[in-house]
C-alpha cells in the first residue's frame, strides 16, 4: 500500500472541516429566519380539514351560559395572551385595523398576569405601533361572562385524542397609552376569546369555529380609541389570528388559506412590509 503524503492528508482534513462549517452555516441561516419570520399562521385551512361531513356551513355552535364561572378559577389565560417561549416575541405581536380607512395597527403584549384577588381580571403591559409611532400602554381585561360551547361542524376527535371542552369568554378591554406622548390616547372595547381545556388540563386557543363571535380569531377586540388631547376618535379591531375575520372588514383583503397573500390594493394601508422581520417592539424600551 502506498503511503499518503502527510501534507495531503492534512489538507484533506482541513478541507472537510471547512466544508462542514460552510454547510452548517448555510443550514442555520436557512433555518433560523423560517422559525422567526414575522408571519401569522392562519387557521382557515384547518377549519375545512376538520369539518364533519354533511353538516351545513351555517350550523351554529351551541352555547351554555356558565353562571358560576368556576372555570376561571382553574385556568390562567395570561399563558395564552403572552407566549413566553424563545419565539414568543413574534407571536405576541397582533395585527388589526385602525380608523375609518382601516389602516394597519400593531399591538404587542409584553406582559400579562391574572389578578391575585379577582379571577375575572387580567393585567397587561405592552406597546402599540401606528405608522411608526410607538407608545407604551397599561391595560386590563375584565371578563363579564363565560360560556361553554360545542361546535357541530367540527370533528373534535381530529384535534384531540382525549376529552376536551371549549369555552368562550366575553368582556371588556382597556389600554391606556403613555399620556406624555402627544399622539397618545386610550383604547376601550370588547374582548372575546375562544379556548379549549382538555382532561390533562392543557389550555390552548380555539381557532376552529368561525361561527362564534370570535370568528375563529383566537381572541378579538373591537372598540374605539380616543386621543387624550382633543376630540379625535378612531375605531379599531385586532385579534390573535386576524386573517380569520379580516375579509369581513375589507373585501378580499387576503387570498389563500395556508399561504396567505394580502391583496395588492390594500398594501398602501401599512401592509407592504407585513412579511418582514421588523422587531419594532425592541426599538423602544418598555416601561
Amino acid at each position: 500500500m502506498e503511503s499518503i503524503n502527510p501534507f495531503i492528508a492534512d489538507m484533506k482534513t482541513i478541507f472537510k472541516t471547512f466544508l462542514f462549517i460552510i454547510i452548517s452555516m448555510l443550514s442555520f441561516s436557512c433555518f433560523k429566519p423560517k422559525d422567526k419570520q414575522n408571519t401569522v399562521t392562519t387557521h382557515k385551512e384547518a377549519v375545512d380539514t376538520l369539518r364533519v361531513a354533511n353538516v351545513p356551513n351555517d350550523s351554529l355552535p351551541k352555547f351554555t351560559f356558565l353562571k358560576d364561572k368556576k372555570i376561571l378559577n382553574e385556568v390562567d389565560l395570561s399563558k395564552l395572551l403572552v407566549n413566553t417561549d424563545e419565539f414568543g416575541e413574534y407571536s405576541n405581536n397582533f395585527n388589526g385595523f385602525f380608523g375609518k380607512d382601516n389602516y394597519r395597527i400593531q399591538i404587542y403584549f409584553k406582559k400579562a398576569w391574572k389578578d391575585s384577588l379577582d379571577s375575572k381580571k387580567y393585567h397587561l403591559l405592552g406597546m402599540t405601533n401606528f405608522k411608526g409611532n410607538i407608545d407604551d400602554f397599561e391595560g386590563m381585561i375584565m371578563i363579564d361572562s363565560v360560556f361553554e360551547f360545542v361546535d357541530p361542524i367540527i370533528n373534535y376527535n381530529e384535534i384531540y385524542q382525549i376529552p376536551v371542552k371549549t369555552y368562550e369568554i366575553r368582556g371588556k378591554l382597556s389600554m391606556k397609552e403613555d399620556s406624555l406622548d402627544k399622539h397618545a390616547g386610550a383604547f376601550a372595547g370588547t374582548f372575546l376569546m375562544d379556548f379549549s381545556y382538555d382532561s390533562n388540563k392543557t389550555l390552548d386557543y380555539w381557532y376552529y369555529s368561525p361561527n362564534t363571535p370570535v370568528q375563529g380569531g383566537g381572541f378579538k377586540s373591537k372598540g374605539t380609541w380616543k386621543i387624550y388631547a382633543g376630540k379625535l376618535e378612531k375605531p379599531y379591531v385586532f385579534g390573535r389570528d386576524f386573517f380569520m375575520f379580516a375579509n369581513n372588514i375589507l373585501k378580499d383583503f387576503s387570498f389563500g388559506e395556508r399561504d396567505i397573500e394580502i391583496n395588492k390594493k390594500y398594501l398602501h394601508l401599512g401592509w407592504d412590509n407585513f412579511w418582514e422581520n421588523d422587531e419594532w417592539w425592541a426599538k423602544k424600551p418598555i416601561m
